[in-house]
């Protein structure tokens, strides 16, 4: 049994219902519920002219940006409910946004002008759906199907080229043979729509739990990545057991970066190529770039040799971006599992990683009368590496006392009264 709708949601189409309005839910929520799962966003399509969804809902804060396009905003306690007057669209020239939209009194002609059938649904709060281009037979056979003719949807907004790829990523579902021909020809014209948008579907696929399913679809991309489409088979391989969107982004520029010079990556100056390629058309955060720099110097590393050169390559680095790198080799290189398996236990383990987590800081080691300088410093640094050693616990008593004993031998041994070589007979 579906959950029922929010309340807000309810009173909101109610209202207009009770002023001889109607008011469909419709896009996403709609598909969403139908398949079962979570809806975020509730958009309607309503009967009424803009100006009388504000003077129905005067009573609320509005939001009329999308005013001339034939939407109110109407801020709910549910966050801000879009209500988009039925509407066909003008004649698109910038493959993104119509000239201008007409006003019409039928709900049919507004779901005629929406991307997928899927997508083309209405539901009224009383639960009574309205399906006129078979979207509820095409979720049961889990179908992307366009809404009448594909090139035709995908000429007027090239960004549903790229929604057609990540809602293959995030829903599981197969794309029907004339949309998937239609957008492989028309991939060129995804390269108008905003580095933004094309930001946004590009995490939202790269995130979906279907990605290996969805990977034939890559051509879709040739318009943002050129080349992506020719990824070679054994990066797409290795993509299908990469656990993240950041160990999958990785390999893509790996991939990407051998279909375009030739050869794959290999030091740390390739991958740093071959991560900003990939970068260049998208408008990511400074944080989130650095990230991916980062692992990619990381993913140049030779192999760890051991469990304690991943313990400290985690301190040294950032964490994220180092399990990131390692999922990414771990995917391309069985081999290399050993090293995330390590990693985990760095993570899980309590293990310290940095002069950050040691449990005694400099302050503690001056008070037992160790002065500040250079040597307390290296003093630290040496802790730290007993610790990943195995050799000492992370706890104040036992590196106080290691502290101590490496502090007397040191101090001993630079005044001649300890150390190797000093001892009777010498």
């Amino acid at each position: 049994m579906r959950e029922p709708l929010p309340h807000w949601v309810t009173e909101a189409m109610l209202r207009l219902e009770q002023n001889s309005e109607e008011a469909w839910l419709v896009g996403g929520c709609v598909r969403d519920r139908l398949l079962g799962r979570p809806v975020h966003d509730y958009d309607l399509t309503v009967s009424c002219l803009p100006d009388r969804t504000a003077w129905l809902f005067r009573d609320h804060r509005l939001v009329e940006d999308g005013r001339k396009h034939g939407t109110i905003g109407v801020v709910t306690e549910g966050g801000v409910l879009e209500m988009t007057t039925f509407r066909t669209d003008g004649e698109y020239r910038d493959h993104r946004h119509p000239e201008s939209v007409r006003f019409v009194p039928d709900l049919r002609e507004d779901l005629a002008r929406r991307d997928f059938t899927v997508n083309a649904m209405a539901l009224s709060c009383r639960g009574e759906l309205r399906d006129p281009f078979g979207g509820q037979a095409d979720l049961a056979a889990r179908l992307l199907r366009c809404v009448g003719d594909p090139c035709r949807r995908f000429r007027e907004d090239a960004l549903r080229i790229l929604r057609c790829a990540r809602f293959a990523s995030e829903l599981g579902f197969r794309v029907e043979e004339a949309t998937l021909r239609a957008g492989e020809e028309l991939a060129g014209e995804a390269a108008a729509v905003s580095r933004e948008r094309i930001t946004a579907e590009w995490e939202k696929y790269l995130a979906g739990h279907h990605f290996a399913g969805a990977l034939e679809l890559l051509p879709l991309w040739e318009g943002v990545f050129p080349g992506l489409g020719r990824l070679p088979a054994a990066w797409k391989e290795a993509l299908c057991q990469a656990p993240s969107p950041e160990s999958r982004a990785l390999l893509l520029a790996g991939g990407l970066w051998e279909v375009r010079h030739g050869s794959a990556p290999g030091g740390t100056e390739d991958w740093d190529g071959a991560v900003r390629e990939l970068c260049a058309p998208l408008r990511l955060s400074g944080n989130r770039e650095r990230l991916f720099r980062e692992a990619a110097g990381c993913l140049a590393l030779p192999p760890a040799e051991s469990f304690r050169e991943v313990w400290r390559r985690s301190a040294d680095d950032s964490p994220s971006a180092y399990r990131a790198a390692l999922e990414a080799a771990a995917a391309a290189d069985s081999a290399r599992k050993k090293e995330l398996d390590w990693l985990s236990r760095v993570e899980s383990g309590g293990y310290c990683r940095s002069l950050r987590e040691l449990a005694v800081s400099g302050r503690e080691l001056t008070a037992r009368g160790i002065p500040a300088g250079p040597a307390l410093g290296q003093l630290l640094r040496e802790l730290l590496e007993a610790v990943i050693a195995g050799e000492t616990e992370n706890t104040p008593a036992a590196l106080l006392a290691l502290a101590e004993q490496k502090w007397r031998n040191q101090d001993g041994q630079a005044d001649g009264s300890a150390g190797p070589g000093n001892g009777a007979g010498a």
